[in-house]
């Protein structure tokens, strides 16, 4: 039992992959979609619950996010005709969250993809973007600029907290911790 939530996580990243093959917006995609989404939920929880929170845990957990994330962003750039500048904010946000990581892994030693709220509320928009779009009557503009604008503000802020940490602590909050 104390496997199973690195197990979901593998299994999120696996589906992450599988995502790639069925139509975009087609029932194939969403059902894959939601399982992605419900089995990053779950695993957190069950490592949780199962007191078997580790650290290998959580890498396979960012790493299975960031295959998500990754896949969903390819898909809906070529399923979608984003304008120029939505391209450019993308890859921006790429860059940064490259630099971050690298500055990272030479600062720290580790993979250091961070837990904070913003990163949660990001990829919880990220996440919901699909359905976002269709909410928001398939305007690309409006979806884009919500996405973009929260992205980008957690993204700047993961890059603050690595740079400014003495050491590693995945699990920070925010960029200025109350205290």
């Amino acid at each position: 039992m104390k496997k199973l939530p690195n197990m979901i996580s593998i299994a999120r990243a696996l589906l992450s992959i599988a995502l790639i093959f069925p139509p975009m917006f087609s029932w194939g995609f969403y059902t894959i979609y939601i399982i992605c989404g419900l089995s990053d939920l779950l695993d957190g929880v069950l490592a949780r619950k199962l007191n078997c929170v580790s650290v290998k845990g959580a890498m396979i957990d960012s790493a299975a996010d960031i295959i998500f994330f990754c896949v969903l962003v390819v898909r809906l750039v070529l399923a979608l005709n984003y304008p120029l500048w939505v391209l450019i904010s993308i890859a921006a946000i790429a860059l940064i969250r490259t630099f971050t990581i690298i500055m990272g892994a030479i600062k720290f030693k580790k993979l250091t993809v961070l837990h904070t709220v913003l990163n949660k509320i990001a990829g919880s928009l990220v996440f919901l973007s699909p359905l976002l779009y269709l909410v928001t009557a398939k305007n690309i503009e409006v979806t884009a600029v919500i996405l973009i604008a929260i992205v980008l503000i957690s993204s700047v802020e993961e890059f603050a907290i690595v740079m400014l940490q003495k050491t590693f602590d995945p699990d920070v909050k925010f960029l200025f911790p109350r205290k």
